[in-house]
């Protein structure tokens, strides 16, 4: 799989454009709907962004052509997207005028909009082979109530399903290893640079073999051949890939692999910044409060972290921790999500609250924070992040100091002398 460009001037920006493609026909082997027109379509709004600026990025995603169920097998599928304006992206079924499918073109299947997230309810007698016509829209930061909110744009997106007659058990499926990029992963090439990685597969029935990576990379990217470590049971390809100057920006990786018996892993995809460097880090020096109270009792504590650029709060479950040290025993966890923990006014600083009750406890504590606990346009924290600070303890107050370390490192060492 692989992509292509074309460029064309737009006679007017004061109005909402759509570009399609349409044509005949769908393949005859389709459950339903066989034989059937297809079209895809893009709306695009050509005025500059009042929040930004700029003229509005649409959503891009790297779902491959075909997606594979088992059948009888309760399994989900996350659509691959990236939006460049690190807006609100939102997943439905296509409309018939945007699509010319009929929004039951997949009756097994449910789509969790917000999560963009494709489900098979993995019912017996459903194997075939079916269109999936999905339309991707983004809106800006914040949104809840879709309906009350103007979307920027909307990019088609159409594939098939594949639910195959099962063999074995539903969890018998190619597995990557340890070594193999992380979905949901972020990383940074400069130009210049490559970006290397491998990708490990093991099968769990050791009488099959893996067939095939399949790939949807970015142009110029190589893939070593498929081959095999037999001592180890792997399965692997070598990746490198040595972006352009026109590449500079998000650009997203996905692979899957499937083995002689017709199964499929995962999807993955990966986010590989180019020229860009987006991994929020901590300014040092600018924790808030100076001096936080350490009074016993009942409420909370607010503190205050400032990152060197615009941060904003993951879309999965992520926590600030505040543990013993140097056993890092967990003494109080506040999930990120929470209203415990909210992203300051100009989006650069992480504001959280911990109990007095576990401030006021003597001993050395750290601050541990989850990886992904904030995320930045495109990239999460690169690892667990371990904030560390040492406070000192005098009567009812407590001195902060943030040290530099290797990583986001925040000691927090506590002398207390209750008075």
């Amino acid at each position: 799989m692989g992509e292509n460009n074309f460029t064309y001037t737009f006679p007017s920006v004061s109005k909402e454009w759509v570009v399609s493609y349409q044509g005949c026909c769908w393949i005859s082997s389709l459950v339903k709907y066989p034989d059937g027109n297809w079209l895809v379509s893009t709306t695009v709004n050509l005025t500059r962004r009042s929040d930004t600026g700029r003229i509005n990025s649409s959503p891009v995603s790297k779902s491959p052509a075909i997606i594979r169920f088992k059948e009888g097998c309760p399994q989900s599928f996350r659509i691959p997207v990236e939006d460049p304006d690190d807006d609100v992206v939102k997943c439905r079924w296509a409309t018939y005028s945007e699509s010319s499918r009929q929004t039951d073109s997949f009756p097994h299947g449910v789509i969790d909009e917000r999560a963009c997230l494709l489900q098979y309810n993995g019912r017996n007698r459903t194997a075939g082979t079916y269109a999936v016509a999905l339309t991707l829209e983004d809106f800006p930061e914040g949104t809840t109530d879709f309906s009350s909110v103007t979307r920027f744009s909307a990019v088609g997106l159409q594939f098939l399903v594949i639910i195959t007659a099962r063999k074995g058990s539903c969890t018998d499926v190619p597995l990557f290893t340890k070594s193999t990029p992380s979905d949901g992963e972020c990383t940074e090439v400069q130009i210049g640079s490559a970006y290397k990685a491998v990708i490990e597969v093991k099968l769990q029935d050791l009488s099959r073999h893996v067939t095939e990576i399949v790939t949807s990379s970015p142009v110029g990217l190589q893939l070593a051949p498929l081959r095999q470590n037999a001592l180890l049971g792997i399965f692997y390809r070598n990746i490198t890939w040595y972006p352009s100057q026109y590449q500079v920006g998000q650009q997203l990786f996905c692979f899957k692999a499937k083995d002689s018996a017709g199964s499929e892993s995962e999807w993955r995809c990966i986010t590989i910044l180019v020229g860009l460097s987006n991994t929020p880090r901590v300014v040092l020096g600018t924790q808030w409060p100076r001096y936080p109270s350490s009074q016993l009792g009942t409420g909370f504590v607010w503190l205050s972290i400032q990152f060197d650029r615009v941060i904003k709060k993951p879309r999965t479950l992520a926590y600030i921790r505040l543990v013993l040290l140097p056993s890092e025993h967990t003494v109080y966890k506040v999930d990120t999500l929470s209203r415990n923990v909210v992203i300051s006014a100009n989006k650069t600083a992480l504001l959280f609250a911990l109990p007095k009750a576990a401030l006021s406890m003597n001993g050395s504590y750290a601050i541990l924070i989850d990886r992904g606990a904030v995320v930045g346009l495109g990239c999460s924290l690169t690892d667990h992040q371990l904030l560390e600070y040492p406070p000192h303890w005098t009567g009812a107050s407590m001195w902060v100091e943030f040290v530099p370390l290797d990583t986001l490192l925040i000691h927090h060492t506590t002398e207390a002398v209750l008075t």
